[in-house]
C-alpha cells in the first residue's frame, strides 16, 4: 500500500473521508460488510444524473463537479460539486424519535460537516453553496441536493 502525505485526489476524499464515516455509514443504511467498490456502484455513484434506475437501495447519492474558473489565479481552480440524494420514502422519516427530520437533511448535515469543518482536505477547500428539494424527485424515493463551492490548489 502506498502511503500518502496528503489528499490529492478527490477519490482520496470519497474513500478516507465520506466513505470512512460511521455516522454517514448508518445514516445511508449501508450493509455492515459493504466495500469501497460496491459504495461506488450502488450507493455513492459519479455524474448518473438520473438515467440509472434505482431498485433496491434504501438511498442513494448522485454526484457530480463542474469548473467554473481559476480565480484569478492560474494555481487554483473553483469548481462546484453537486450531490443529489435519494431516499426511500419509506426510510425518510424513522432516523429520529420525534420522526420530523427527513433522513435526506441528515445527510445533508454529515456531509456539510465532513467537508467543511476542516478548512483543507489535502488540496482541496470546500464551502457551501447552497441546498434544497429542488421541487423534484424520483417514485418512490424523497430527493435532496446540496452544492458545494470548491477551489483546488496546485503548485
Amino acid at each position: 500500500m502506498v502511503s500518502r502525505a496528503w489528499i490529492d485526489d478527490f477519490n482520496d476524499i470519497i474513500r478516507d473521508v465520506i466513505f470512512a464515516d460511521d455516522e454517514l455509514r448508518s445514516l445511508m443504511l449501508l450493509p455492515e460488510d459493504i466495500d469501497i467498490l460496491t459504495f461506488i456502484d450502488s450507493y455513492f455513484i459519479e455524474g448518473e444524473g438520473g438515467s440509472t434506475v434505482l431498485v433496491d437501495e434504501p438511498v442513494r447519492i448522485v454526484y457530480g463537479t463542474f469548473a467554473i474558473g481559476n480565480a484569478g489565479n492560474p494555481y487554483v481552480t473553483r469548481n462546484i460539486l453537486s450531490f443529489d440524494i435519494y431516499v426511500r420514502k419509506e426510510d425518510a422519516h424513522n432516523v429520529e424519535n420525534d420522526r420530523l427530520v427527513k433522513r435526506t437533511q441528515l445527510i445533508t448535515a454529515r456531509l456539510i460537516n465532513l467537508l467543511t469543518a476542516k478548512r483543507y482536505h489535502g488540496v482541496y477547500r470546500f464551502w457551501v453553496e447552497g441546498e434544497g428539494t429542488k421541487f423534484t424527485s424520483t417514485i418512490g424515493y424523497s430527493r435532496y441536493n446540496v452544492n458545494f463551492g470548491f477551489e483546488k490548489v496546485y503548485g
